[in-house]
């Protein structure tokens, strides 16, 4: 009952944090892809993306019911509608989360698992952004419940390889979200390999190599009706171009070492009661214990996930989104067999294996205490609490409590954890709706955009195909490209109307600041400048119409690359 009253706490104060979390450039980006999408235009043919396009196709058909390129009320409200999706399906997440937990380790540690989710301020900051690992997580964590039933010890071989079909086609959809399901793969693989050569469940190997392929099946089923869309519109190059060539040339952005820092920085205890619970079920998989296939199924692929954060260029906080689900459930199975436990001793059978999951959850705790420097009020108030609740903790496990010692422990996860929410909700994104008002009150529906990479346009179509130039995108573009968005600047028929100079923009060539002062009259905002095409100054250069006139682009005429 405590862990049902934290999951429904947290869930309602992130509701309460929609308006006010700080707005990512992110979001805009995935909106205004959306937008162009829903207007006829086709993603990485007609205008840069690199991620998987599944978060288009959801926002284009929440679009229909709002004129958001006319009235900027719609524009603004959509932003909190879209917000609203994503609390939404994060309600989903969190229930599967218990069912995965209870599929792990029983009914209390699903309750336990999704609370120690609900605490997670790294899962709540993310999954309040319109992004497209929500909906990813979503039927990435459902494809893990659905392979831990279907290798239930007691599902009967039809029953088995529905499971698989079902896991198999969320997993497809998640893919449909997003590309990071890739990282999986060679744990998936190991998984194969592993189910194939045992005997778990008692089946032959024909049976278990059926299995597979309805596995295999049931993923390829919504890539394939992606890849059709995109071959009717004779864009299939593009889409691979996209979301696989492009990324794979993707320049360095961020260390994984930074990632993990900044994880331990918002979730110090969370990290460690993870990290302690995965080593626990390592041990279960490694012994072959009763049910070991099913934890394979979940441990083999997100320990995939977490190894590929050293190899990709991108390693930002949310690609660990994925591994979040059975991190929340590996936590809260240690938390639940320590409180039943009692007293560790090495004296006792499993002692010794106790007293290393123990040593791993204090190192990593330490660390992430080191790191984060929780401080309320005064410095001596988180370490006296802190050593209050683990002495009650222990008090309670040692009385044989163990649901009183849980209790004590999610509560003072709680506490922790209640403090950023309190600061998350101090935050403000007043200044960006006040930008984007401006813009839509400065700008017909036709008139472009460039930005670097704020979004504030993203109700107006954009300037050039290369709509958003971070350090990543940037690397995408060729000196060529470059040269002609500062033309297209110069423009006095075709250039944008507003000019968003941002630290990007900056960036995309020395001449692109000293353009705009010519060119562009600065405003009360900092970073928006409005055309002055009028003024003697202009030189009248002239560009391809298709290079800068978004709704001059046709379906089988993209923007100027």
């Amino acid at each position: 009952m405590p862990c049902a009253l934290v999951i429904a706490a947290s869930y309602l104060a992130r509701l309460s944090l929609l308006r006010t979390r700080t707005f990512d450039p992110d979001e805009f980006e995935h909106l205004h892809a959306a937008w162009e999408f829903h207007r006829g235009l086709l993603p990485f043919r007609d205008f840069f993306e690199h991620h998987m396009p599944g978060m288009y196709y959801l926002l284009a058909a929440m679009l229909g019911g709002f004129d958001v390129t006319n009235r900027v009320s719609d524009a603004l409200h959509f932003l909190f509608v879209a917000r609203t999706a994503m609390w939404g399906i994060t309600g989903g997440i969190v229930l599967l989360t218990v069912l995965l937990g209870a599929r792990v380790g029983g009914r209390i540690v699903g309750w336990i698992s999704g609370a120690l989710l609900s605490l997670s301020i790294v899962f709540v900051a993310r999954t309040l952004e319109i992004r497209p690992d929500v909906p990813g997580l979503a039927f990435w964590v459902a494809s893990q419940v659905a392979f831990m039933y279907a290798l239930a010890p007691t599902r009967l071989p039809g029953g088995r390889r529905l499971f698989f079909a079902v896991g198999g086609l969320c997993l497809g959809c998640a893919l449909l979200f997003t590309q990071k399901i890739l990282l999986a793969g060679p744990g998936f693989a190991m998984f194969a390999l592993l189910y194939l050569a045992s005997r778990v469940p008692a089946s032959s190997l024909a049976s278990r190599v059926v299995d597979i392929a309805t596995l295999l099946a049931g993923c390829a089923l919504p890539l394939a009706l992606l890849v059709a869309h995109f071959w009717t519109n004779h864009a299939v190059a593009d889409l691979v171009r996209g979301v696989l060539t492009n990324n794979l040339g993707w320049p360095q952005e961020v260390e994984a070492a930074a990632t993990i820092r900044w994880m331990l920085l918002r979730d110090p205890l969370l990290c460690a009661a993870a990290v302690a619970g995965l080593l626990q079920t390592a041990f279960v998989v490694i012994r072959r214990e009763h049910d070991w296939m099913a934890q394979a199924v979940v441990l083999l692929p997100t320990a995939s996930v977490v190894a590929g954060l050293a190899i990709i260029p991108t390693p930002y906080p949310q690609y660990l989104m994925l591994t979040f689900p059975a991190a929340a459930a590996w936590g809260a199975a240690y938390v639940w067999k320590t409180a039943q436990s009692g007293a560790v001793s090495s004296r006792r059978s499993g002692g010794a294996e106790r007293l290393m999951l123990l040593a791993t959850c204090a190192v990593v705790a330490a660390v992430g205490l080191a790191v984060a420097r929780p401080v309320f009020r005064h410095p001596l108030v988180y370490p006296l609490f802190g050593g209050a609740a683990l002495g009650t903790a222990i008090a309670c496990a040692r009385a044989r409590r163990p649901a009183w010692s849980t209790a004590v422990v999610v509560a003072a996860l709680a506490a922790f954890s209640a403090q950023q929410l309190l600061w998350m909700q101090g935050l403000s994104n007043a200044d960006a709706l006040q930008q984007m008002r401006y813009i839509h009150a400065s700008t017909r529906p036709t008139d472009l955009v460039m930005d670097g990479f704020t979004g504030f346009g993203w109700f107006r179509p954009q300037a050039a195909f290369h709509w958003f130039v971070p350090p990543g995108a940037r690397a995408m573009m060729t000196a060529d490209e470059k040269a002609r968005m500062v033309t297209l600047l110069r423009d006095c028929e075709h250039g944008p109307t507003v000019v968003i100079l941002d630290k990007y923009l900056r960036d995309l060539a020395p001449d692109v600041g000293p353009t705009v002062a010519r060119y562009y009259k600065p405003t009360q905002y900092p970073l928006l400048w409005v055309s002055e095409r009028t003024s003697a100054g202009c030189s009248g250069a002239s560009v391809n119409p298709q290079a800068g006139n978004a709704d001059s682009t046709s379906r089988l005429g993209p923007r100027l690359r």
